[in-house]
């Protein structure tokens, strides 16, 4: 073999380990853009699928204590379509009356969503911030607003400013009081979403009320909103969800009450709204 032949050889010899090299190194640099490109997974969604695991959709009842705020997975919670006991109910067209304290104006909006959805009209909202049942017994707006609206259901919120009341021989007189005015006409007496411990109000107006008439809200779980002392806006939607499952399920009232496919519908209602710390009315 000639030095010509011998010096090509080795020229060739060198140039495919070149190539080898090279090639191996693109594939490692290959593999490790591949890696990048691979999504995480993502653990807000992995939450809110969790949280919806411990949901009780016939009821749409929270476990105690476990959502204390707004977030997505209280969204989540919203979209479940409760289980509503199968009865002989019909689509008797209603026009309810929604009185009581501050948290009645929360509830305004997802309950105008249900009169809508299913043929009922909210003929009026009363909103008496800072009211009792003591404002409501002792003054003249109930007999006005059922002159006025001529509801044949009333929805009554109130509670939330006594929550500390010890008064309660007191509270239970003015309970009395306000259920007589009420007459012949069908209600549902919702407690307050209280998130501390009251000193027996709940019991001083469950007590009161006629049986299944009065709907318990301290019992379940429902986001805070901002002020930690009110529900958010889908803290207030779970709890008429709630609210509308006790309704339907109780032969009593008799009417239709589904969850609605559309929200923030028009109010067309009239809206009136009261302070009493500065108008008591009595």
């Amino acid at each position: 073999m000639t030095f010509f032949e011998t010096s090509l050889n080795l020229r060739i010899y060198s140039l495919c380990w070149i190539l080898i090299l090279v090639y191996g190194c693109s594939s490692n640099l290959e593999t490790e853009k591949d890696q990048t490109n691979i999504p995480k997974k993502n653990k807000l969604v992995s939450a809110a699928s969790d949280s919806t695991k411990r949901i009780d959709s016939t009821s749409i009842t929270l476990v105690k204590s476990e959502i204390t705020s707004d977030s997505s997975s209280a969204e989540e919670i919203t979209s479940i379509t409760p289980i509503y006991k199968v009865g002989s109910y019909d689509s008797t067209h209603q026009r309810i009356l929604l009185m009581g304290d501050s948290e009645a104006g929360g509830l305004m909006y997802p309950l105008n969503d249900y009169c809508k959805a299913n043929g009922h009209d909210l003929v009026a909202t009363f909103v008496w911030n800072s009211s009792t049942i003591l404002n409501y017994a002792y003054s003249k707006k109930v007999e006005e607003l059922l002159n006025k609206y001529h509801p044949t259901m009333v929805v009554f919120v109130v509670g939330l400013n006594e929550l500390y009341a010890k008064d309660l021989k007191k509270r239970t007189k003015a309970a009395q009081k306000f259920i007589e005015k009420l007459g012949d006409v069908n209600y549902l007496w919702v407690g307050p979403a209280n998130f501390d411990k009251d000193n027996g109000i709940n019991a001083v107006f469950e007590a009161t009320a006629s049986k299944g008439k009065f709907f318990r809200t301290k019992d379940i779980s429902i986001p805070k909103g901002s002020d930690k002392r009110h529900p958010s806006i889908s803290g207030y939607r779970i709890w008429m969800t709630s609210i509308a499952n006790h309704i339907q399920n109780d032969t009593s009232y008799g009417f239709t009450l589904n969850p609605p496919k559309k929200r923030g519908t028009n109010i067309k209602g009239k809206v009136i709204t009261a302070n009493a710390a500065k108008d008591r009315g009595y």
